[in-house]
Formats: C-alpha cells, structure tokens, sequence
C-alpha cells in the first residue's frame, strides 16, 4: 500500500527560525494505537536559500510516496519551498528527478 493511500499517515511542519534555527523540517508520522505517533521520514531544507539538506526515510516505508508526500506537503506551506540541492546521492538525484522542479546539476563530489 502507498503511503498515499494510508489515513494515518501525518504530516507536520516544524520550524524554530524564531529562535535562530536555520531549516525547516516536515516530520511524515502514522498514530500507532499502542505506541501513540511514529515518526518514519524526514525532509529538512534550509531557512535562506530553500536547499535541501536531508531527506530520510526508514528502510521499511521506502518506495512508497513518502518523501514525495513530504515534499509536497513542504511546497504548500507559507514558507521558503524546498528546493534541490547539487549535493545529491544517486538516490537522491533519481528522486529529484521523479518530482521534478528545477534541479541543478550535481556536485561532481557528491556521495553515491
């Protein structure tokens, strides 16, 4: 089942910029009935420049539209929007180009 799909899926903005922080952050979590909220993904992008600077999701909930969903979730909010950032994985570079948007070229010193 995506991740699209499932109800319980949450997505939540967090920022602290009021505070000096400099990134945004969108937490993808599901309400366990026993163990109450789960956080299984992770997109943070920075305050000034919209970078992205992580993405993470756990083994168990990849391939399944998470970090898409974040990102698009990210995209709706009145904030900076998260944009792509030359210093991607080969997995990170195949998921940029899935969801589109401007994607600059790869830094030739980024990690596989």
């Amino acid at each position: 089942m995506a991740a699209k799909d499932n109800l319980s899926v949450q997505f939540r903005y967090l920022s602290d910029e009021a505070l000096g922080e400099r990134f945004h952050t969108v937490l993808a979590s599901v309400n366990h009935p026993e163990k109450n909220e789960i956080n299984y993904g992770r997109l943070e992008w920075d305050a000034s420049t919209g970078k992205i600077l992580n993405v993470y999701v756990k083994p168990e909930y990849r391939r399944q539209g998470v970090a898409t969903g974040m990102y698009n979730y990210a995209q709706g909010l009145d904030v900076i929007k998260p944009a792509h950032s030359s210093w991607r994985t080969d997995v990170g570079d195949a998921w940029a180009q899935s969801v589109g948007g401007e994607i600059p070229p790869r830094d030739p010193l980024s990690p596989q």
